[in-house]
C-alpha cells in the first residue's frame, strides 16, 4: 500500500481569489514535492515554473483581481502510468488518467487544461475537447500517447515518477497528484480509495470509468 500523498479538501465545493495574471495555488488535492525537477515535460508551450502565487495583499493597488471562482470537486481519481490493455479496455496499452466527479450536477471540461507537471502550470497545459463532459458522479478517462488512441488523448506518455495537474478555465488548480516509481507497475493502477478520498493505493485490478475497490 502506498503512502499518502495527495488529499482532498472536506467541502466540495472551493471558493478561490487569483490574480488576474496568474493561477491560484488551491487543489482538492495538496500532492508532494518531485525529487529533484520534475520528471514530467511538454510537447511545445513553455510555462513559466513560478506559477503559483499567494493572494494579494493591497500592495499592488493598481491589479485587477479576477472574481471568486466556485471550483467543482474533480479529481484525479486513478490512473497508469505504465498501461497495458484490460480486457476490451485500452487495446493499445497507452498510460491513462481517470477522472472523478464528485458533484450530483454534470460538469462541462470546456476550455479546462491538464499537465504532467505540478509546477509548469495553465499556460503550459494541454486543453481538452471542448465537447467533454463528466457525468454527476461519473467518470472520465484520458489517454496519454503519442498514436491518438483514444478520447480524448493527450500527445504524451506519463513517467514512472512525475505529478499530473488539472485546472479550471479561469486557470484555478483544481487537483494535483503525484506518484513515485512503486506505484507505476504494468497491469495495475494507482488511485484514491474511495473515489475522491485521500488516501492512494496500488490497485491490482485497475477499474477505469468505474469505482475504485
Amino acid at each position: 500500500m502506498s503512502a499518502i500523498r495527495g488529499g482532498h479538501r472536506a467541502a466540495l465545493l472551493l471558493s478561490v481569489a487569483c490574480l488576474w495574471t496568474t493561477p491560484l495555488a488551491c487543489s482538492n488535492g495538496d500532492g508532494t514535492a518531485d525529487a529533484g525537477s520534475d520528471a514530467g515535460s511538454v510537447d511545445g508551450g513553455t510555462g513559466d515554473a513560478g506559477d503559483v502565487t499567494t493572494n494579494d495583499t493591497g500592495a499592488d493597488a493598481g491589479k485587477v483581481d479576477v472574481p471568486t471562482v466556485d471550483l467543482p470537486p474533480v479529481f484525479i481519481n486513478e490512473l497508469a502510468a505504465k498501461g497495458s490493455a484490460i480486457g476490451t479496455f485500452n487495446p493499445t496499452g497507452s498510460d491513462w488518467a481517470e477522472l472523478y466527479n464528485g458533484s450530483d450536477e454534470e460538469i462541462s471540461l470546456q476550455d479546462w487544461r491538464i499537465i504532467d507537471s505540478k509546477s509548469k502550470g495553465f499556460g503550459a497545459a494541454f486543453t481538452l475537447p471542448p465537447s467533454t463532459k463528466l457525468a454527476a458522479k461519473g467518470y472520465l478517462v484520458v489517454y496519454f500517447n503519442h498514436e491518438g488512441a483514444g478520447t480524448p488523448v493527450i500527445d504524451k506518455k506519463l513517467g514512472g515518477d512525475e505529478a499530473l495537474s488539472i485546472y479550471h478555465p479561469s486557470g484555478a488548480l483544481v487537483d494535483v497528484v503525484n506518484w513515485e516509481p512503486p506505484d507505476s507497475v504494468p497491469k495495475k493502477s494507482w488511485g484514491r480509495s474511495p473515489d475522491g478520498g485521500s488516501v492512494f493505493v496500488v490497485f491490482d485490478k485497475p477499474t477505469p470509468n468505474a469505482a475504485n475497490n
